[in-house]
């Protein structure tokens, strides 16, 4: 923002047809009294474009910035109910917002300035109106996501495009007002999950910074107690200007009151770590701390939560705070160390007085307000209610529940206070109250959050009707309450409502696609979840449902992409893991599949597939081609150390054993005689633990499953400790040790059988006819001279 001069009184030459419009607006009928309004702003551009950008500023202020100032009295003649409604247009908009009425006049007269004079600064206010309006529904607005997503690619394309260098609206647009927009646009990309376009604006915005920056580690200490020193993660800042060269609006603000950093007070814990090596004073104008801050939190935000990203986002925050003298910068930095710190333990008391400062800074009088607003948006600075609402989240969190209450209730955030009341276990208070506040005003919002509470049909349908048809959550709500009570045919009917009204909720197309899949549609369950990941680019988890269609219509080369790609998404997710090492084993990368197989183990071990190991183990034993055309046998090493590693963490498994010693029999034909006795023993003793954990199964003999397995798996260790008989010619002892153990399983496993199979009729065991052959096998073997002493 580039503002001169005060915000203060705004004049309109003529209220009633400004006022006489807003009310058309109100009833969705824009006819004469319209057109009278646009006349009269089209005769006098220049002063309704003043109008719309100190509006807009007025609000930004009393929402964002602070202190809270009165607006224009020409404004108070729109009922802020009147302005509320119009700026939700079917959901709920933030009803303690201040001056609303500030927020409506700004768009509407930025909307009709901008198709008579389509300048840069034009489009750039109502983009930023655009968002302040999207920062006060509940819900993301299909329109508005458009509407902003329009503005950003016309801009966008106007600032980078070689053609458009020398159109003089664009030449004169200033360095810092660029980057304003482009972090303003890369803020509105991450909240609809366009983080690719997000990415690219914030890379714009990096090349327009004279300075860069680079993680790197120095040597230090974080704790009182710390003697050795340990490498701390740090950003150092290359082509800052030093302090003493600081000029412009930064060193114009350097002398302004900012929000208090609050110390660290931890008897463990340094407020900051102590360096071997003292770092420079950095000195950053205000759009080059704003574009550091936000590379920050972009990067913050794209990468999976491991507990490291949040410590690459203190250096950021540490060097911003040390450096930055933009009150909007500032402000940013600490509310968003303030809400990581909230979910640590020694750092929460800072969190919290953090907090407390940052919403008095917020009232606090300022010399200029105008100051303030530069960056506000760019940089996210979070309106008054968000501030307010992370402080009672925190409270909740530690315990202090009553107080968080107090908070949430002081600015009418019903369902926060009716999350405090379910987490201690009083669902009735929070009935009550949502009663109390539906006798007052019935809304689709309260009648949604009163069918959250009793999981009432007859709730949503309520909400649906006073909505009339409009509200999106009602019928999402009513789709996830039906999807948890399995009842998939009424969850799509409703989901499907739903969308029709909004299509930009990721969450309810993946819920979408997910009743389709349950309902045996499929071609509608993938349709949803591309949708879904055309909304939310890194879904892992929808990536991998549209892998998993693909594996069951075997388009098995589809869904190795996809879930390559799932995989950059989401590193940690077992299904999509799972599902890779399944289109692996399809498409025949069996080095791929052996990585899955790991990952899995690391994961989830007791869910791992054994049959699946069973096909990677002929794949290698039989020498197949793999994806390159190579033969998997170069991968038995590999397979061994698999298997190694999976019977360490999950040794209880007759299956994987088995599959486990098929390995060494493939290895046995090789072996010289001198080697052969040594694999034997390996083979016989892994059949061992495979025979002992198979027949742990209760009643195993009286399912055809489990004895077919037994009998598979004592006839391959039958013949094995014959083999290994016939290896210890001179060894007596061991021989006749092998010979008992052998006598007595196949005494014990023949007995089993006939006990729980014989047929009282016949007089014979009653067995599936390739089961039989297998018995008969072992009863041969029980009677072979093998096993005579």
């Amino acid at each position: 923002m580039e503002s001169t001069g005060d915000t203060g009184a705004v004049k309109c030459t003529d209220h009633s047809i400004f006022i006489s419009s807003i009310e058309s607006l109100d009833a969705h009928q824009v006819g004469t009294k319209y057109d009278k309004f646009l006349a009269w702003l089209a005769d006098d551009i220049g002063d309704a474009a003043d109008v719309a950008y100190r509006a807009s500023w007025v609000f930004l202020q009393n929402n964002w910035t602070g202190p809270v100032r009165d607006m224009d009295e020409a404004f108070t003649k729109i009922p802020t109910d009147v302005a509320l409604r119009i700026l939700g247009e079917g959901e709920s908009a933030y009803r303690l917002c201040h001056t609303p009425q500030c927020l409506l006049v700004a768009i509407v007269f930025l909307q009709e300035i901008v198709k008579l004079n389509p300048t840069f600064t034009n489009r750039h206010e109502l983009l930023k109106a655009y968002w302040m309006r999207q920062s006060l529904l509940e819900e993301k607005s299909a329109v508005l996501a458009q509407r902003t997503k329009d503005l950003i690619v016309t801009l966008e394309e106007a600032l980078t495009s070689m053609t458009m260098k020398n159109d003089e609206d664009v030449r004169d647009v200033s360095v810092p007002l660029r980057i304003e927009f482009f972090l303003t646009s890369c803020n509105v990309m991450l909240f609809y999950c366009d983080f690719t376009t997000a990415s690219r604006l914030l890379n714009h915005a990096k090349g327009l910074s004279k300075s860069s920056s680079i993680l790197t580690g120095i040597l230090g200490k974080r704790t009182r107690f710390q003697e050795t020193e340990y490498a701390q993660l740090v950003l150092e800042i290359q082509n800052a200007v030093q302090p003493t060269q600081l000029v412009g609006d930064s060193a114009s603000l350097s002398e302004k009151k900012f929000p208090v950093d609050v110390p660290l007070d931890d008897d463990t814990l340094l407020n900051h770590a102590a360096l071997a090596t003292s770092q420079p004073e950095y000195g950053l104008s205000d759009h080059e701390s704003a574009v550091l801050l936000m590379d920050g939190l972009v990067g913050q935000r794209r990468r999976a939560r491991t507990g490291l990203e949040d410590e690459e986002l203190f250096a950021y925050i540490n060097v911003v705070l040390h450096s930055s003298t933009s009150f909007a910068v500032r402000t940013s930095a600490l509310f968003n160390r303030s809400k990581v710190e909230a979910d640590n333990r020694r750092r929460t008391l800072r969190a919290m007085s953090q907090l407390e400062t940052l919403m008095n800074a917020f009232k606090s009088e300022a010399e200029n307000p105008d100051d303030r607003l530069f960056f506000a948006l760019a940089v996210n600075v979070p309106p008054f209610w968000k501030v307010e609402e992370a402080l009672g989240f925190t409270l909740m969190n530690n315990g202090c529940t009553k107080e968080a209450i107090n908070i949430f209730t002081g600015l009418e955030l019903w369902e926060d206070v009716v999350e405090c009341y379910q987490r201690i276990g009083q669902k009735v208070k929070a009935e009550d109250l949502i009663m109390k506040e539906l006798a007052k005003n019935e809304t689709a919002s309260m009648w949604c959050r009163l069918g959250d509470i009793r999981e009432d049909v007859g709730c949503y349908e309520k909400a649906w009707e006073v909505s009339k048809h409009r509200s999106f959550r009602s019928r999402r709500d009513l789709g996830k309450l039906l999807l948890k009570r399995k009842e998939y045919e009424g969850a799509r009917d409703a989901l499907k409502q739903g969308l029709e009204a909004n299509g930009i909720d990721s969450d309810a197309w993946f819920s979408l696609g997910y009743c389709h899949m349950k309902t045996g549609d499929f071609a509608a369950a993938e349709q949803a979840f591309r949708r879904c990941v055309n909304l939310e680019p890194e879904n892992a988890l929808a990536w991998n449902n549209i892998a998993s269609i693909a594996l069951k219509n075997q388009d098995y080369k589809k869904a190795y992409r996809i879930l390559q790609d799932s995989l950059k998404q989401d590193y940690n997710s077992w299904n999509v893991w799972d599902n890779y090492q399944n289109a692996c084993q399809q498409v025949k990368d069996f080095e791929g599949e052996i990585n899955a197989f790991h990952r899995l183990l690391e994961l989830t071990p007791y869910k791992l597939n054994a049959e699946a190991l069973g096909f990677l183990v002929i794949s290698v034993t039989t020498g197949e081609p793999d994806i390159n055309e190579n033969s998997a046998k170069r991968l038995l090493p590999k397979v061994k150390e698999l298997f190694g590693a999976v019977t360490a963490k999950v040794p209880d498994n007759p299956n994987i054993w088995y599959w486990y010693a098929k390995l060494n029999m493939f290895e046995l034909a090789d072996k010289p005689e001198n080697e052969r006795k040594d694999t034997l023993e390996q083979i016989v003793q892994k059949l061992q633990k495979a025979y002992r954990y198979a027949i742990q199964e209760k009643d195993w003999e009286r399912e055809d499953r489990s004895v077919s397995r037994v009998l598979e798996i004592v006839r391959d260790l039958a013949s094995h400790q014959i083999l290994l008989i016939n290896e210890l010619t001179d060894n007596v002892s061991g021989r006749k040790a092998v010979q008992s153990s052998c006598r007595v399983m196949l005494d014990n496993v023949i007995g089993r059988v006939k006990k729980g199979r014989d047929d009282v009729v016949t007089g014979t065991v009653a067995l599936p006819a390739n089961v039989k052959g297998v018995f008969d096998e072992l009863v041969s073997i029980r009677g072979s001279n093998a096993l005579i002493s």
